[in-house]
């Protein structure tokens, strides 16, 4: 199994990705591919159009744009909503995600990680 690529939303703080870079966990944060900004939609499109599963603290939003998604036959790699935490918090969440959860999930999928 390869290891997915996630898409750091920027209410995710920065200091997650070389966090998860220590896991062997590919992301990127949306300061560093210049989108801060954009819409909650242009997050997700972009992370759809490279494969990214979008991970994010703006639970009520992302989920009624998944659902949106799905009623428009739409499709898109994952998203992971994540509850506040410190850094360290949210980066072993993901990967235990990618551990426990992600073999069996098929896209596209809306994932709680909670605390």
């Amino acid at each position: 199994m390869s290891l997915p690529i996630f898409y750091l939303n920027e209410n995710i703080a920065v200091q997650v990705s070389p966090l998860l870079s220590a896991y062997h966990i590919t992301s990127f944060h949306t300061l560093n591919v210049g989108n801060q900004g954009v819409t909650d939609e242009e997050q997700l499109q972009y992370a759809s159009q490279k494969g990214y599963i979008l991970a994010t603290h703006n639970r009520k939003d992302f989920r009624k744009i998944h659902t949106s998604w799905l009623g428009d036959a739409k499709t898109h790699s994952g998203i992971v909503l994540l509850t506040c935490g410190t850094p360290e918090n949210i980066s072993i969440r993901i990967k235990k995600f990618i551990e426990d959860k992600f073999p069996s999930l098929q896209t596209p999928f809306c994932e709680l990680l909670s605390n």
